[in-house]
């Protein structure tokens, strides 16, 4: 270790059957962080957990949201800071609600940052890549924390069949169109300011999450999850915010396609329909 430490940025320590690290296991953080300087990241290794859907049980990797405080109260009992933790996001409930909920008490917690972990168990592109996109545009407001996507590529074993990012042949779905558009309009420069705030609504069947910031508003609109109408046209007007002068820019996610629309453009009907959603929206910073 002491020869290699200089090459290794983190380590992930993965614990079997339990939430808690040992005396022993924390003995070893302590030593790795005190020592040698890494930081350590923890997962949980639950066995045998029914899953919705599936009909056996399965293994999970990583806290569920709701197990990050009996965790942090485990931590402040045995004095111990731990760098990082997985936490397991659960589809069948909101995903903005989640990492908000983890987003407010972070500052409270012994652990520096939560990542977390969004698996797919879905072959419906559209959920698949509704999910990815609701979970990447929610960690605007967690920053230094990281989220990863399962499978990367198409499980098919018999009675578990999962569209990844990836299909068998490593062509990109839709859900990996979509996390490359986003991450680059929203990531690849800092999101300045000091709002970072979410607003939501739900219109005509779509759900929109707005994320205010001292330079611009991101206004993501997703499927509801309620019952389809995908020849509706999007009524526009509802989302967008315009300032004369000042244009707007509607991203088709998966298609990696741009709209810039101005001031007087966003008086007419827009084409697009809920089947191309997700959508983002970048207008100007509301006041």
């Amino acid at each position: 270790m002491s020869e290699e430490h200089p090459r290794i940025d983190d380590l992930e320590i993965q614990i079997v059957e339990t939430l808690y690290p040992s005396d022993k296991c924390i003995e070893i953080i302590r030593v790795l962080q005190e020592r040698f300087g890494v930081f350590v990241t923890l997962s949980p290794i639950v066995c045998r957990e029914a899953t919705s859907g599936k009909q056996f049980p399965r293994f999970r990797f990583g806290y569920t949201h709701q197990e990050i405080l009996t965790l942090n109260q485990f931590l402040e009992v045995n004095d111990v800071v731990i760098d990082r933790v997985i936490c397991k996001l659960d589809t069948d409930q909101s995903l903005c609600n989640q990492i908000q909920d983890i987003a407010e008490i972070r500052s409270r917690l012994r652990i520096a940052n939560i990542d977390f972990s969004l698996e797919f168990s879905e072959t419906n592109d559209q959920t698949n890549t509704n999910l990815a996109a609701e979970g990447l545009f929610s960690m605007a407001t967690i920053p230094e924390s990281r989220i990863y996507f399962e499978p990367l590529s198409d499980l098919d074993r018999t009675m578990d069949v999962t569209h990844g990012l990836l299909d068998t042949l490593c062509n990109p779905r839709p859900a990996s169109r979509t996390l490359q558009s986003l991450n680059t309009i929203m990531y690849s420069r800092p999101l300045t300011g000091s709002k970072h705030s979410f607003r939501f609504q739900q219109v005509n069947g779509l759900k929109a999450l707005r994320l205010l910031t001292d330079t611009a508003t991101y206004t993501l609109l997703l499927d509801s999850g309620l019952e389809s109408t995908a020849s509706e046209a999007i009524n526009m007007e509802s989302f967008l915010y315009m300032i004369e002068g000042k244009p707007a820019k509607i991203y088709q996610l998966s298609e990696m396609m741009l709209q810039s629309v101005n001031f007087h453009e966003a008086e007419n009907d827009i084409s697009l329909t809920t089947a191309q959603v997700p959508i983002l929206i970048e207008s100007p910073p509301i006041d």
